[in-house]
């Protein structure tokens, strides 16, 4: 059924230009912190109750009240942030691994974790901040990339 698109990438793989798009679902394989999980810890540190699930304006909106509350101290809030998701010790899961027996020269994500569990183990890392990166470019450069 994907008979070329397997191809395709073994071909890639084969000519060094085998890029991967990393999502968060690899991350979630090595224990890295969700966005729900952070949201978490700022609703704890805010006094605020913990939700089951947040709607799309909650994850911009309960953020945004972390850093009033600290009087728009911007190292703090950062210092909280960087606490909250680099508090795990990220290692390379088996889908990482199988990523890399197949020799990519390039990682584009908008994971913050990823970075960190792969660096050393691959040549290049290419990453993207989410609000910069739209549908359209990832499109395109993942044209260029497979083409």
């Amino acid at each position: 059924m994907y008979e070329n698109e397997l191809k395709r990438i073994l071909d890639a793989s084969q000519n060094n230009a085998l890029s991967f798009f990393v999502g968060a679902g690899v991350s979630a394989l090595s224990n890295a912190p969700t966005w729900k999980a952070l949201i978490d810890s700022i609703c704890v540190k805010l006094g605020r109750e913990k939700k089951d699930s947040y709607s799309s304006d909650e994850y911009l909106q309960i953020p945004q009240m972390l850093y009033y509350s600290l009087g728009e101290n911007k190292s703090e809030y950062n210092r909280f942030v960087n606490e909250q998701l680099h508090s795990a010790d990220l290692k390379p899961n088996d889908i990482h691994h199988e990523m890399l027996e197949l020799n990519p020269v390039s990682f584009i994500t908008t994971n913050y974790d990823t970075a960190e569990i792969l660096i050393g183990s691959v040549r290049v890392i290419v990453r993207c901040r989410a609000r910069k990166l739209t549908l359209g470019f990832a499109l395109a450069v993942y044209k260029a990339l497979i083409l």
